[in-house]
């Protein structure tokens, strides 16, 4: 591929300049291939790091020997190591849960509240709190407490203030003295507690839209005094706040590191028609020259015969009533997403658990989880939508199963693990938009469009996101882009 003229200027700005670099790149311009081709003109050496693996294995297949990819946990680990001799990797963070649960019960508090109180801990520590009025990246303050609470649509009061300042103090003291941490730990407990982190001259961040304030903390403590960070990310596909990451990542650290910003505008992966699709959103992407016209087709019916074979929604329910029509006529189809599957199987567990729950009539698991909705919506009205979308999934399957066993099982054969050497190829691929991200395919169908944005979203962040969602399904296209809504989808 022969290099395009934005992109033979970010290897001269890499190979030339002295200043840190972020590429302003629109989906399918090839962010990935020119960070590539920089860190093969770059002086000296570095490193190559995002904030996921799958990011940081697609990097490390391109990058120069002189900038190795490493995920920014596993630089995390190195220094828990170097500093510790050997550390214990707690998997579920069982530390956390015990002390929380043995908390709740001593004080008979509510049980309700271990999940609030976990979820508040868990964006404590990407935003950077310390207990006992230290201060790390947030100060320790109840207001500060609060608004991540608010941000996050979790549930708030004293109780669980105080039980979540306690839990965070607690799995701190276990990772410094047991040297056990969890997945945040990785990155909290070196930057909390002082370690001697690798530093480089030169790091190459991907994906930079996507960091939270601890991994901003990682970066500038990675970089060497008069270092420079060379960066690339789409602002406009920034989706992942929901889980803690900073909603305005990209434009932040293009000014933390005083970057030159540079672009990449044209858009190599879409055809005409998509790019023309998603200028709604972006005007500034541009069609490659001598890109095919492709084609975005609105359908008022489809039959599943012609259906293409990648399928996007918003929302996962959606996905499942689909993939048991699809299942019904004798098709083949798999929804992508472990997390997602191991989260519903997860909660017929928490609805009827039990040696023999396998055995329970659909019908009466489906009414224990009403009800179990009903209060959750209740407690926490802005998670209404999402609870909604749990229940409306379940009552796809419950009304083609006549137990939970066969729910469950079913739940198991539509997300697979791809690593599996049983699975085989499904006819059909359905994934939601944020398990899409990073992905491409000839033909798609962007299902129930109308479900963005959220209905919950109010936010002005959470509103852009929805937006981003929007221009990141549509730009998954290669050739054809598809729009119909589930129920004019027939058998």
């Amino acid at each position: 591929m022969k290099p395009s003229p934005q992109q033979l200027l970010c290897y001269e700005a890499a190979e030339n300049d002295t200043q840190s670099i972020t590429v302003d790149s629109v989906a399918g311009s090839g962010k990935t291939y020119t960070l590539s081709g920089m860190s093969h003109r770059l002086p000296g050496t570095g490193i190559a790091t995002s904030f996921s693996k799958p990011t940081v294995t697609e990097l490390g297949k391109k990058m120069s020997q002189s900038f190795p990819a490493r995920t920014m946990h596993g630089s995390g680990i190195d220094a828990l190591k170097s500093h510790f001799g050997s550390v214990k990797i707690d998997q579920r963070n069982d530390k956390t849960y015990s002390f929380v649960k043995n908390h709740i019960n001593k004080n008979d508090l509510s049980f309700q509240l271990i999940q609030p109180i976990l979820n508040l801990v868990d964006q404590a520590q990407t935003a950077g709190i310390v207990p006992d009025h230290h201060r790390f990246l947030l100060e320790d303050t109840a207001e500060n407490w609060e608004a991540l609470a608010d941000q996050y649509d979790i549930t708030f009061n004293s109780d669980i203030l105080s039980t979540a300042r306690l839990a965070l103090a607690h799995s701190n003291k276990i990772a410094l003295n047991e040297h056990i941490v969890s997945f945040n730990d990785m990155l909290y407990i070196p930057l909390f507690f002082p370690m001697r982190i690798k530093q480089h001259k030169t790091i190459i961040v991907d994906e930079a839209q996507d960091l939270s304030p601890i991994q901003h903390a990682l970066l500038r403590k990675q970089l060497r005094v008069g270092g420079r960070i060379i960066a690339a990310g789409d602002e406009h596909q920034a989706i992942y706040g929901f889980r803690g990451a900073m909603t305005n990542s990209y434009e932040a650290l293009a000014q933390e590191f005083n970057a030159r910003r540079l672009n990449l505008t044209v858009s190599f992966r879409c055809p005409k028609a998509v790019v023309d699709e998603a200028k709604l959103y972006v005007p500034e992407i541009e069609s490659a020259p001598g890109a095919p016209q492709g084609d975005v087709i609105r359908h008022e019916e489809m039959d599943i015969s012609s259906l293409p074979p990648v399928i996007l929604c918003r929302n996962n329910a959606p996905l499942i009533t689909l993939a048991l029509k699809l299942f019904v006529a004798g098709r083949t189809v798999e929804v992508a997403g472990r997390d997602i599957g191991a989260g519903l199987r997860s909660l017929t567990k928490r609805i009827a658990s039990g040696k023999n729950s396998d055995h329970m009539k659909s019908s009466e698991f489906y009414a224990r989880l009403t009800r179990w909705a009903e209060r959750e919506m209740k407690r926490k009205p802005r998670s209404k939508p999402r609870i909604k979308d749990k229940l409306a999934a379940f009552k796809a399957l419950c009304e083609h199963h006549q137990t939970l066993g066969q729910v469950r099982k079913h739940i198991d054969s539509l997300y697979i693990d791809p690593n599996n050497a049983k699975r085989r190829p499904a006819e059909y691929h359905l994934t939601t938009i944020h398990k899409a991200k990073g992905r491409e395919w000839p033909e798609i169908l962007f299902l129930d469009s109308f479900l963005l944005p959220a209905k919950w979203a109010e936010q002005e962040w959470e509103l852009q996101q929805e937006k981003n969602l929007s221009y990141v399904g549509i730009t998954r296209a290669q050739h054809i882009l598809h729009y119909c809504d589930s129920e004019r989808i027939n058998l």
